[in-house]
């Protein structure tokens, strides 16, 4: 039985807990598979081509938070693992190979990489999770949230599209993801604009 069969059973059933289970399924089969997809077209576009699309663009400009192909092979070379994601960790900081917790290193990161903005860090759900407010000039300039992979939160990610605030997800525990301090700080800057 595929995955949305048993959905759809779940569902038939009245089994709330399990239709639940299996949509969670769903999404990560297809995150999973979107992933490989996005990282195979990549590794097979030339350089000039991606260079062509560059130069095409209006601005330049990508989504925040998007890597840039041409800049990933050296820093990949660098990390020894593919920017901020792979089997093996990485050489370069990491929240993993950082002397302190997670929440220590993303707020040692933010605090110190973002001088110009103030930093407000506050503990959510729970303590399940943590909420940095980045502000300057009494703006709300960005939310970044840090959350377990396990978590399906949306309510700050759904307040900040509505107050039309950027936001930020990074995930503490997702096996392979490394949340290197270049990826989480050219990402950040890159959301910040």
């Amino acid at each position: 039985m595929g995955l949305f069969d048993k959905l759809v059973s779940a569902v038939q059933e009245g089994d709330l807990n399990k239709a639940m289970d299996s949509l969670k399924d769903l999404a990560e089969e297809a995150t999973e598979g979107a992933a490989k997809l996005g990282q195979a077209i990549k590794d097979n576009i030339p350089e000039d081509v991606l260079q062509s699309i560059r130069d095409a663009s209006d601005d330049g400009e990508k989504e925040p938070g998007t890597p840039d192909p041409a800049q990933a092979a050296p820093r990949a070379a660098a990390s020894g693992s593919g920017l901020s994601w792979g089997e093996d960790m990485p050489a370069e900081e990491n929240q993993y190979n950082y002397n302190g917790t997670y929440e220590e290193y993303f707020t040692e990161i933010f605090n110190s990489e973002f001088p110009e903005y103030v930093v407000m860090k506050e503990s959510v759900r729970d303590g399940r999770a943590l909420c940095y407010t980045f502000a300057v000039d009494g703006r709300t300039a960005l939310i970044v949230e840090i959350m377990s992979e396990k978590s399906n939160a949306q309510k700050l990610r759904n307040t900040a599209r509505r107050d039309g605030v950027p936001y930020l997800r990074y995930y503490y525990d997702h096996h392979g993801w490394w949340n290197t301090r270049t990826y989480v700080t050219e990402r950040t800057r890159a959301a910040l604009g």
